[in-house]
């Protein structure tokens, strides 16, 4: 059965999804004062289990709060379906990152993605140090997924869900995946296999490259060895002897200096504002079209000619390039035919189950850019969803 929240919940009004698949979900919205916040739900789970683990979230939040760690702004536990706020500006999670270079192919350099585990691990040292006053242990993770990592307009990033457990897609050291507590151990095997499946979406020096494929050379020794450090010590080390983060990080320092480089946390901000810019430029300028309005779609969505003749590359913009190829095709296999909202959710975020008030707003906010960027009245509100004009030619070129 579907858990219908109020309108909102609490105090919090306008909620847009940042990642709504697997046990936790977590949207952006404003207070009534127009302020920013993250709240976190478990709308799927049975009570009891959703309320273990947002007070988890919670208590070791509120411990854990500091640099890239977001403070508890209010919750309700006791609410029909329970959250918690906490107080930060996020407007989406890492899988937005890795999605913009994946489809535009646009890697940032080494020196650039270095800065997310830097931040990541000088994060997680800070957390460690920290311990819960009831039970003695250090705030922890336990696991590491890209929605653990969200992200600010500003490119400012936070790590969250200390204490709730895996996230949807983890990566979760063996002895928690077994039952087992998270510690300081777990977070430093979590955190390499996390950072390391984020190779591909960067370009890595030649040397680191040879060292990975397995070709390195007498001058690779120094690095080799790091490498060799990190796969026994952590990967195949027992969990009660791996290193402590702060060696990790040392670890990686000796590879920053060994590459010639320092993390280059500014650029990789520009890097992440640029991959979050959420509307694509105005179509360019056209002279005049002398027949008939049309809609060109080509390369599955990726380049738009709008109706009045003008140009547009939506290839960055992936949910906003799979909903216009959702109204395109319908448009071109039964033409007259609306989609509806649980359609166009699917289609431009699959897997992701947000709350119906939040799907309308994510969904509402895709059609208002279309609408923005060139195609007016072509996008029609129509019979409870969305279409294409049928009376507007569409010329569709898939991918």
């Amino acid at each position: 059965m579907r858990v219908m929240p109020p309108s909102w919940v609490g105090p919090y009004l306008q909620p847009v999804p940042i990642r709504c698949r697997g046990a936790l979900h977590f949207y952006r919205c404003n207070d009534e004062r127009g302020r920013a916040h993250v709240v976190v739900m478990a709308p799927y789970l049975g009570r009891d289990e959703a309320c273990a683990r947002l007070r988890g979230l919670s208590r070791a939040h509120r411990l854990a709060a500091g640099p890239h760690v977001p403070a508890v702004a209010a919750e309700s536990l006791d609410a029909p379906t329970p959250w918690v706020a906490l107080d930060c500006d996020a407007v989406a999670d890492l899988e937005v990152v890795t999605d913009y270079v994946r489809v535009s192919g646009d890697r940032p350099p080494f020196a650039q993605a270095s800065s997310l585990g830097k931040t990541l691990m000088e994060t997680l040292a800070r957390c460690h140090a920290i311990r819960d006053p009831d039970s003695g242990q250090a705030v922890c993770l336990g696991s590491m997924s890209a929605g653990n990592v969200l992200i600010g307009p500003d490119g400012a990033l936070w790590l969250v869900g200390f204490g709730a457990g895996p996230l949807n897609g983890a990566v979760v050291a063996p002895e928690v995946a077994a039952g087992g507590a998270p510690t300081p151990g777990a977070d430093v095997y979590a955190m390499t296999l996390f950072l390391r499946s984020l190779m591909h979406f960067t370009r890595m020096p030649s040397v680191a490259r040879r060292v990975l494929s397995g070709h390195s050379i007498r001058s690779d020794a120094k690095l080799l060895a790091i490498f060799v450090w990190s796969n026994l010590k952590i990967l195949a080390g027992a969990p009660a002897r791996r290193p402590t983060m702060e060696a990790t990080l040392e670890r990686a320092r000796s590879m920053w200096r060994l590459l010639g480089f320092a993390p280059d946390v500014e650029g990789f901000r520009e890097t992440l504002r640029l991959a979050l810019s959420v509307e694509p430029q105005a179509p360019t300028s056209a002279p005049a079209r002398t027949g008939p309005a049309r809609l060109v779609i080509r390369g599955g969505g990726e380049w738009l000619e709008t109706p009045d003749g003008g140009q547009l590359a939506l290839g960055r913009r992936g949910p906003l390039r799979r909903v216009l190829v959702a109204l395109a095709e319908a448009q071109t296999t039964r033409a007259g035919a609306a989609l509806t909202v649980d359609e166009l959710l699917t289609a431009g975020w699959p897997g992701e189950r947000p709350l119906p008030e939040a799907a309308n707003n994510r969904v509402w906010v895709t059609i208002s850019t279309l609408r923005k960027l060139g195609l007016g009245d072509v996008l029609q509100r129509w019979d409870g969803g969305y279409r294409l004009d049928p009376a507007v030619p569409c010329h569709f070129e898939a991918a």
